[in-house]
């Protein structure tokens, strides 16, 4: 009962997301070179020291951790050579390539990822994605990532159905199509490894050894949310 009845709750237009936690940084979201990796968007989604980072060459997901950035550099500390990097502990890492999948008319189609940029509302930030189609059409794909308790989220009920706990820490990605055609259907490969437990509306081609699938998004379903629980970690190195 336990993940059906997840899946069946999450799967309601009535779900909401938690107000936005107090953040860990002021910008909380910026551009860097993260790792020796270029264009890179960096999110200190709490005050919990909850990150998360994308790739903005190739539309991905970098990793989700809890510590810090050190931001170091000409750019932040006048010194050369250096660049910031990740401390603390990994929660959940990405991948660095195949991530999209486009399908028209029930083809596979090889579509150029750009991005476009993100858009700060309402106290969060949104990634905005664009999928360029052979024919010259332009998919676009909204993320909106948020950090969440599952006492935020849900009853103290619905909290033990689904064999969470209130100290467990939440990654929701939030996942938005707009004005997708209806002969388009889009799939984008996430992974969980290292969670303790998913709560996803719709999710395709699972893989339980590898702990990955495919996230859908189509004209009939153009919203999806997908929502990471983590235990604590009591060291962050």
């Amino acid at each position: 009962m336990m993940l059906s009845a997840a899946l069946l709750l999450l799967s309601k237009p009535v779900f909401q997301a938690p107000p936005p936690p107090v953040r860990g940084r002021d910008p909380w979201v910026f551009r860097c070179v993260l790792d020796k990796r270029p264009r890179m968007v960096v999110f200190a989604l709490s005050e919990q020291g909850l990150w998360c980072a994308y790739d903005a060459q190739t539309l991905s997901f970098y990793k989700c951790w809890q510590g810090n950035v050190r931001l170091t550099g000409s750019v932040y500390d006048t010194s050369h050579g250096p660049q910031p990097t990740v401390q603390g502990t990994e929660y959940l890492r990405g991948f660095d390539e195949d991530n999209w999948q486009v399908f028209v008319g029930g083809k596979g189609v090889a579509a150029e990822p750009r991005f476009g940029g993100y858009w700060m509302h309402d106290g969060r930030a949104t990634l905005l994605y664009h999928l360029i189609l052979p024919d010259g059409r332009n998919i676009q794909v909204r993320e909106t990532p948020e950090f969440s308790r599952p006492e935020e989220l849900f009853s103290d009920d619905q909290i033990e159905d689904f064999v969470l706990e209130k100290s467990d820490l939440c990654l929701w990605r939030s996942f938005q199509v707009v004005e997708c055609p209806e002969d388009v259907q889009i799939a984008l490969r996430v992974g969980f490894k290292g969670t303790s437990r998913k709560l996803v509306e719709m999710m395709e081609r699972e893989d339980p050894d590898k702990q990955e699938g495919w996230l859908v998004l189509s004209s009939t379903r153009p919203g999806n949310n997908l929502l990471l629980f983590f235990k604590p970690k009591s060291e962050v190195r």
